[in-house]
């Protein structure tokens, strides 16, 4: 037990030396704001190529109309459930009320 009391205290002299080295009113390095732009990285848009509205709906019209874009943007996805999987009948029992344990 004799061995631990200078060991504590050779703990304690070197947390209390070493925060008396340091000046609690200057900053250091870490504390200080750094700025950063909202604009590091900012990717300019870029302009889309115009075409004539005439064309494109005729487009569409030889195409199928706009059901035939919804047919293939759900043929992308995978098909999901149209409802949510009923719990299995083991362990879906409701607790009767305790009414505080007391009738």
């Amino acid at each position: 037990m004799s061995s631990r009391i200078p060991c504590a205290i050779a703990v304690a002299l070197a947390v209390v030396g070493a925060g008396a080295h340091a000046d609690p009113l200057t900053p250091s390095p870490a504390d200080e704001p750094r700025y950063e732009s909202g604009f590091d990285g900012y990717r300019a848009d870029t302009e889309i190529e115009l075409r004539d509205w005439r064309a494109t709906n005729d487009r569409v019209r030889t195409v199928g109309g706009w059901r035939t874009y919804l047919k293939e943007a759900a043929e992308a996805r995978p098909e999901q459930p149209s409802h949510p999987p009923r719990p299995s009948a083991i362990g879906t029992r409701v607790a009767e009320p305790t009414n505080g344990g007391g009738k």
